[in-house]
């Protein structure tokens, strides 16, 4: 990840919308249809996706270390936590592969990842550095807790760690969220 630049703003973007992140909320800044045509917007050091821009899950440890086995098993643990989306519409990443732990999948739609990446060209932004937010908080804060809450304006994400590994992530619309405690999420597993 590149190193923040203070001068340079911090946008947050879900599919539909983009904010400026300042110190104590987030700005609505208006559509991305319209932005996109927009030259006033300033060259960010960071955008962070909003949740409905990406999928997240769980792979599972591997016993081997190889490049092969982690494209394997992100595309088929895809595939069996989202059975209704097409893996080809989407593009893969896996965060962090760890040999002997369980590490994050992400997906994010192809079409709409491209477009942003084509708008940040055009605009000459090179140096931006694009993370789903949820994974950028998790690398910052899961290590101290054993439930992690990563609260966003339409969706929660709870990573949830057990004997220091990450177990689970749930992730919720806010108008659904209840209540998680450490028994309640012993009765799930």
């Amino acid at each position: 990840m590149l190193p923040f630049n203070k001068s340079k703003p911090q946008y947050y973007i879900t599919q539909q919308q983009l904010y400026l992140i300042t110190e104590t909320q987030l700005e609505p800044l208006g559509q991305l249809a319209e932005l996109f045509s927009n030259t006033v917007l300033a060259e960010p050091s960071l955008i962070f996706l909003g949740a409905d821009c990406y999928e997240i899950f769980i792979n599972l440890a591997e016993k081997v270390y190889s490049a092969e086995a982690f494209i394997k098993q992100n595309q088929n643990n895809f595939m069996l936590h989202f059975p209704h989306l097409e893996v080809d519409n989407y593009q893969l990443f896996f965060d962090h592969p760890l040999f002997n732990q369980p590490y994050l999948g992400i997906a994010i739609e192809k079409h709409w990842l491209q477009s942003l990446k084509q708008y940040l060209d055009k605009r000459k932004f090179f140096n931006t550095d694009i993370q789903p937010l949820a994974t950028y908080l998790l690398k910052c804060n899961v290590k101290q807790e054993q439930i992690f809450f990563c609260l966003e304006p339409s969706m929660e994400t709870q990573f949830i760690h057990f004997n220091h590994v990450l177990d689970m992530v749930i992730r919720k619309p806010r108008s659904d969220i209840t209540e998680l405690s450490l028994q309640t999420w012993m009765a799930i597993k």
